[in-house]
C-alpha cells in the first residue's frame, strides 16, 4: 500500500528547491540557515519531512551537506549508510529492552 504524501508547506518547498543536484554541489545546514533564516532544528525537521514524503535527499557522514542525487552511486551510498545507521539504532534499542526486562524489579517508575 503506497504511503499518502503530505501537503508540503511553503517552508518545505523552499528548502527542497534550495537543495542542489549532485554530491559535488551539496549544501551545508549552515548555508541553508543563512539562506532561509530558519533555525537548525527546523531545517533538520523539514528535511526529515521531505524524505518521509518521498523526496530523495542524500547526505553522508563523510561529506558535509545535502543534495538531490544525480547518479545511481549517490543513492546507493546514501541507502547503505542509512541502513547501517538503522541497524545500529535497532541494536541499541534491543539492548535497552533486554536491560529493562532483566532489571525491571530494580527500576523505579511506570513503564
Amino acid at each position: 500500500m503506497a504511503q499518502e504524501k503530505e501537503l508540503l508547506t511553503e517552508s518545505h518547498q523552499r528548502i527542497n528547491s534550495i537543495i542542489p543536484y549532485g554530491k559535488d554541489n551539496s549544501i551545508s545546514r549552515e548555508k541553508l540557515i543563512e539562506l532561509t533564516g530558519f533555525a537548525d532544528r527546523k531545517i533538520r525537521n523539514i528535511i526529515e519531512d521531505l524524505r518521509k514524503n518521498g523526496e530523495v535527499i542524500c547526505s553522508s557522514s563523510n561529506q558535509k551537506g545535502y543534495w538531490h542525487p544525480t547518479k545511481r552511486k549517490e543513492v546507493v551510498e546514501f541507502m547503505t549508510e542509512t541502513y547501517k545507521r538503522a541497524r545500529n539504532l535497532f541494536v541499541m534499542a534491543r539492548s535497552a529492552k533486554q536491560y529493562l526486562n532483566s532489571h525491571e524489579d530494580q527500576l523505579e517508575g511506570d513503564i
